[in-house]
This record gives structure tokens, C-alpha cells and sequence, in this order.
């Protein structure tokens, strides 16, 4: 009987893409989320980013198991992801709008002997290649229940994004690192955190609290909340954690979430671990705590929702620095793609799909990260570990130059051309150059055309990738 009402309400739903799923069709963004929320998502998304020249595309859950029937209903959004990325102008970034509750994930289980478990939005997203996983586009999640909880984390993603209120974040990056149980290695999680430190660029302030009680940066609960009223930009913590804690002695739960005052400038976590992340309690989730809370609490996080090994996340996060502060533009989803696709291609095989890819993006992957304007680090690929990669253009939008970056692992005779999305040529950048091996930057200059999104398109030998940006006048 539950079956024939889904099919039912799927039937007699108005369709909000206007045309079907199946024909090809164009968009930036693609957001999937359920019919209740498109209103909130019209109003105080949509118009947002088509304001800055994105194009936006909503699609509900209703509209896809119309086309794509399935019992299962993660094997229908696959479906329709995969046809998606056949469109005329695919999407750059996905959006799932709606809490596991309205909008599944698709689960993913590790192969033996490693085991475990993900509820896992990357898979939407990824395809696979001689046994190695890759992301194609980022996709984040914002994963609400209600329309008043969509519209209190849309306001802080926009607020955030304007940056007005910069001045007011105390410091850049808080680090915490978590002691672990008696039979850890305690040293473990400081490790990670003085590595992550020494990536920062010397211009950026932080602060550090150690729970070992043996370290110089010790710090207790108190100490915590002290730090958190002082405003830092990006939280990261290293660490023991479930859904509901960090660390074996709850150094923050969610519980404190109520208790937190003082605090109206949100943050960005990274680190903690969100294990049955989607199909828990959301009262009982920190992450969903903290982002659905209004003005305060967290802005968007990078979260495990599987089992994750401590030295794994350290890979990770150290590249999610590096791509961060390596002059690209940094939008979240951005940093996280490439994040991702630059682990090596042993890390990205099947013992690391719940291990890697269950990390999540918990917000929107298109979001502008306020990083204050500093000056780019002085952080580049060693030359043993260059791959083919291109960036994405900073800034982004422009008017009416921007700067495209890309990286060459071997000396290539390079092309880098310019298209409308009509697939019409614009400019020509670089025409048959000969460069080296390593990292190249290019200007474009769009004082010549109107404004718009437009495709840049670099060849070099056998690899080929394109990109989006869009020129706002």
C-alpha cells in the first residue's frame, strides 16, 4: 500500500525542470531535493546564484522516480546522475537538498577483510577506471528536515559568502587534538595537526588546544568554548568521534550546541566523524546541530559518514589544505574534488572507497570560502608527483580577467581555447606551445565579450579537460 502512494504522489506532482530528464538539457548547478523544499530553494537560492551566472537547475525526488522507477530510490538518482552527465552543458556542481529521512544516499559496503559501512552522496557522483574511484563534479549536501531549518542555513551561506562580516572573525584556523583512549598512541593526532599547521602560509593566525595534558597546548572544555567566542574561520579537529562527540572524553557534544553563546559568526569543521551520519537522530548529530542552528554554529563541514582510519584522513586533509591556499578559487566543492582525485591512485582503489570518499561535503559545494583575501601559499606539487590537472579559474565569477592554472606531468605541446556554451570558439590562449613539466598560469581577458558562462578547454598530448567560468559585467 506504501509503494502504490509513493507512485501515486510521484505521478501527480508538477515537474519543476519543464521538460523530461531523459532529453538533454543544461545546467551549473543541479540541485536534488524534494517537491516541499523548492520554494525555499527558489527563493533563496536560486535566484542567488543566477544573480552571480550560474545556471540552476531544480529536481525534485518526484520527477526522477517518474522517469527512473525503482523500490530503491538511491538506484534512481544514480540513474538519472548518469544521464545527467550527458547533457549538452553537464552540471559542475550537484546540491542535495533534504536529510537522509527525505532523500537518500546511496549505501556503500567495503569489501573484505576491511568491512564497514557508508552512507555515501560521493557515489552519485563517481565513476570508476582501471580500479581506481574519481569524483567527476563535487556534490555537498545540506541536510535539513524542514523548510525553516533550508532557509536558516541559506541565510548563513549567503551571509558568509558576502563576507561583510570578516573583520569580525577573531582567527583563521582552530586546531584540536584529541589524546585518544589509554592504549593509543597519544602522539597520533598532535602529528597530525603540527602537519597541517606547517601548510599554512605565514600570513594566516590560528590557535591550538592539545587534550593531552602533557602538551603546551593543552586545553580543557572551558578552554574550548573560550576559543570558539573568539571567532575563528575553520575549526579542525583531530581526533576520536562518533555522531554525537568528538573525542573519548566528549570534549564537545551536541548537546552543547544549546549552551554555545556569544557565538554569531559560524564556522568551517573539518575532521569529524558523522558515522550513520543520515539515517540517525537528527538531534542527536553535532554537524546537523551545528549547521541548522541559525546565525551561529557552522556554515558547512567536511564529515566522515563511515568508518575512517586515522592516518587516511591525514592524507586527505593535508591535500584539502594545500588545494585551499594554492591560488585557485576557492569554492568548497572545488577544494574537495581536487582534494580527492589527487590522493594516489592506490588510495582511491576498493579498500579506500568507505575510507575516502564517505567523506562528505555537508553544504553547498559552491560556496566561496572566506579566507580574508590572503596572499596564495608558496604550496606546489613536487615534481615526482605531477599529475595532468586543471584548475578552476580565479576569481570566479570575473569581470573582466581571470586567472586559469594547470599543471603538466610531463613537457606537452599544450592547447588552452575558450568556448561559449554553444560550443563556439572565443579565444585562443595557447595554440600548439611547447611547455615544460609543472605549473603554468594563463590570463583570459573577457573585456571582448558579453557576459555570460563560457568553457575553457586545455590539450595536452593525450589528456584533455574542460571547465566553466562565468564573466559578470
Amino acid at each position: 500500500m506504501k509503494s502504490f502512494l509513493a507512485l501515486f504522489m510521484v505521478f501527480t506532482v508538477n515537474t519543476v525542470l519543464g521538460t523530461s530528464l531523459k532529453e538533454s538539457n543544461s545546467a551549473d548547478i543541479l540541485v536534488i531535493t524534494r517537491q516541499k523544499f523548492v520554494q525555499s530553494i527558489t527563493t533563496n537560492y536560486k535566484t542567488w546564484r543566477e544573480a552571480q551566472g550560474f545556471d540552476v537547475k531544480i529536481v525534485t525526488l518526484e520527477e526522477i522516480l517518474t522517469e527512473f522507477p525503482s523500490l530503491q530510490y538511491f538506484n534512481s538518482i544514480k540513474e538519472f546522475m548518469d544521464v545527467a552527465f550527458n547533457w549538452y552543458t553537464p552540471p559542475q556542481y550537484v546540491l542535495l537538498v533534504g536529510s537522509f529521512r527525505a532523500l537518500p544516499s546511496y549505501p556503500i559496503s567495503a569489501p573484505s577483510p576491511i568491512g564497514g559501512s557508508s552512507d555515501m552522496d560521493n557515489y552519485y557522483v563517481m565513476d570508476k577506471e582501471d580500479d581506481v574511484f574519481r569524483l567527476r563534479i563535487p556534490i555537498g549536501r545540506i541536510p535539513v528536515d524542514t523548510a525553516e531549518q533550508l532557509d536558516a542555513v541559506l541565510q548563513k551561506l549567503r551571509h558568509v559568502e558576502s563576507k561583510k562580516d570578516i573583520d569580525q572573525y577573531g582567527f583563521d584556523f582552530l586546531f584540536i587534538a584529541d589524546d585518544g583512549p589509554p592504549d593509543y598512541n597519544i602522539d597520533v593526532f598532535e602529528h597530525q595537526v603540527e602537519s597541517l599547521v606547517n601548510l599554512l602560509p605565514a600570513n594566516q593566525s590560528w590557535q591550538r588546544m592539545d587534550l593531552d595534558s602533557s602538551s603546551q597546548f593543552y586545553g580543557t572544555r572551558k578552554n574550548l568554548f573560550d576559543f570558539l567566542q573568539r571567532k575563528p574561520v575553520f575549526l579542525y579537529f583531530a581526533g576520536l568521534s562518533n555522531a554525537e562527540l568528538w573525542g573519548h572524553e566528549g570534549i564537545l557534544a551536541s548537546v552543547d550546541i544549546d549552551s554555545i553563546t556569544n557565538i554569531n559568526t559560524p564556522f568551517f569543521i573539518l575532521g569529524s566523524l558523522c558515522e550513520s551520519f543520515y539515517n540517525s537522530n537528527p538531534q542527536n548529530i553535532l554537524i546537523q546541530r551545528f549547521l541548522c542552528e541559525p546565525e551561529k554554529g557552522a556554515f558547512s563541514a567536511i564529515a566522515s559518514t563511515g568508518l575512517v582510519f586515522t592516518n587516511q584522513f591525514d592524507s586527505l586533509a593535508q591535500n584539502i589544505f594545500k588545494e585551499m591556499f594554492r591560488g585557485s578559487s576557492p569554492r568548497l566543492g572545488d577544494v574537495f574534488l581536487g582534494a580527492i582525485n589527487s590522493l594516489d591512485k592506490e588510495l582511491r582503489g576498493e579498500s579506500g572507497l568507505t575510507h575516502f570518499f564517505s567523506f562528505s561535503i555537508i553544504g553547498d559545494p559552491c560556496l566561496l570560502l572566506p579566507l580574508q583575501i590572503h596572499a596564495r601559499a608558496d604550496i606546489d606539487k613536487d615534481q615526482s608527483e605531477l599529475t595532468f590537472e586543471l584548475k578552476q579559474n580565479y576569481p570566479n565569477p570575473f569581470n573582466p580577467r581571470t586567472t586559469i592554472e594547470f599543471f603538466l606531468a610531463s613537457d606537452e605541446i599544450v592547447d588552452l581555447k575558450v568556448y561559449n556554451v554553444r560550443g563556439q570558439p572565443i579565444a585562443t590562449l595557447l595554440s600548439k606551445k611547447l611547455l615544460r613539466a609543472g605549473a603554468h598560469s594563463i590570463i583570459f581577458n573577457g573585456s571582448h565579450v558579453a557576459s555570460g558562462s563560457f568553457i575553457y578547454k586545455i590539450s595536452a598530448g593525450e589528456f584533455q579537460q574542460a571547465k566553466r567560468m562565468v564573466l559578470l559585467k
